[in-house]
């Protein structure tokens, strides 16, 4: 696999695709697969031209109950801004689960239901090349740009036990706040188990729990499916030995 950051593609043949370098050169890349990873750009025309205030990149800003600039008007979905577990400005997060969420919501203010309006984090998971990537919460690269101080703790346990056989290695990232222990995100990539790694680490992000606390977690004990110690027992011995709990 090939990786070309800052590159665009400017055509696609059967068998190789066209692309223009960071530096402007072009060059033909032979490829059976072609993945341009360019990210996405919310559609607002339509809420511009109703006169509805717009939020980043021209996106519908929304409040915590869905409801745009015009209380008689709603938006969910991609294009709709998002409440940011981590700052008080508004966040573009374009994910499904999040989209059906917001959908529930309305419905529920529409129907006059109480509701917790609940804060976004972007968990997500993506397969690609036989390889899982998951991620939750902020980025180390977000982090610095907002000059946020923060502590990267890395680890790389097996999926289930290693006295099993056909155990794999993931990387694991686990991003806190060095002065209060705030859980602000985590990454992985491995062959298996990532997922369920980070679905544990954004429910505890869910529950205001520690970086520190995880280690105290009890996930069940099934050692083919996965190891005993949860992603807290592996942060512990890193976080410990970086100063953290």
């Amino acid at each position: 696999m090939r990786v070309l950051t800052g590159a665009s593609v400017t055509s696609l043949g059967a068998a190789d695709a066209v692309v223009t370098t960071a530096d402007g050169t072009t060059e033909d890349a032979a490829a059976a697969v072609v993945v341009a990873a360019i990210g996405v750009q919310p559609e607002g025309s339509l809420a511009a031209e109703a006169g509805l205030a717009l939020g980043p990149r021209g996106s519908i800003l929304v409040d915590q109950d869905m409801r745009t600039s015009d209380p008689a008007i709603f938006a969910v979905g991609d294009a709709a801004t998002k409440t940011d577990a981590f700052g008080a400005e508004p966040t573009l997060i374009p994910l499904a689960n999040l989209a059906n969420r917001h959908g529930r919501r309305v419905a529920d203010v529409i129907a006059g239901r109480p509701h917790r309006a609940a804060a976004s984090v972007g968990t997500a998971v993506v397969g690609v090349f036989g390889l899982t990537a998951a991620a939750t919460g902020r980025s180390e690269q977000r982090l610095a740009a907002e000059g946020r101080p923060y502590r990267a703790i890395h680890t790389h346990p097996l999926d289930h036990a290693g006295y099993y056989p056909g155990a794999t290695q993931m990387a694991l990232k686990l991003l806190v706040d060095p002065a209060t222990d705030q859980i602000l995100g985590a990454q992985g990539v491995g062959e298996a188990g990532v997922e369920r790694r980070i679905d544990v680490i954004a429910t505890a992000m869910a529950g205001g729990l520690t970086a520190s606390s995880l280690a105290d977690l009890e996930p069940r004990l099934r050692p083919r499916l996965r190891l005993g110690q949860g992603p807290g027992q592996h942060a512990r011995l890193r976080g410990r030995e970086s100063g953290v709990g």
